[in-house]
């Protein structure tokens, strides 16, 4: 067998939609993540009050991945009724609505303190920002060392 019909073969097509769906599920998180990460900053200027923040922002977050682990087996069992795949199919929706129910949540009962603004803003367009961010050596480095920790934790993780 050529290494051509190797390619061909249904593990390869599985192995691409789950890479594929990943990716998406990354871009998805990053897009939640990164405004719920820096809403401390614009919550308070004071440093030990954004350090509480973060902390209970941590702590739930512990909170949720301990429930999960906890209950993904008797939820699989419960509602799989014998077929794996669907028990896990069932709980990843669980999980989906009940995380996707809490950001809106977050959304419409957190208030940002009105503030003056003490520096002048600038609009910037998003293909300025892209061309600032290409040629940002640091952002680079950066990205490129995220890119390496996640693909290895997820290797590892999976």
């Amino acid at each position: 067998m050529t290494s051509r019909n190797n390619f061909a073969r249904p593990g390869w097509l599985l192995a691409a939609f789950v890479l594929g769906t990943h990716l998406l599920f990354r871009f998805c998180y990053t897009i939640v993540s990164i405004p719920y990460t820096s809403l401390n900053a614009r919550l308070t200027h004071s440093s030990m009050e954004r350090s509480t923040l973060a902390g209970y922002r941590m702590v739930f977050a512990m909170v949720a991945g301990l429930t999960v682990s906890l209950a993904t087996q008797p939820i699989v069992a419960a509602a799989g009724q014998g077929a794996a795949d669907r028990g896990f199919l069932i709980a990843a929706v669980v999980f989906a609505t009940v995380a996707t129910m809490i950001f809106p949540v977050v959304f419409l009962t957190t208030r940002e303190p009105e503030r003056a603004e003490t520096t002048a803003t600038r609009r910037v367009s998003l293909l300025t920002s892209f061309r600032l961010a290409g040629s940002n050596l640091a952002f680079w480095i950066l990205m490129i060392g995220m890119t390496c920790v996640v693909s290895a934790w997820t290797a590892i993780g999976k």
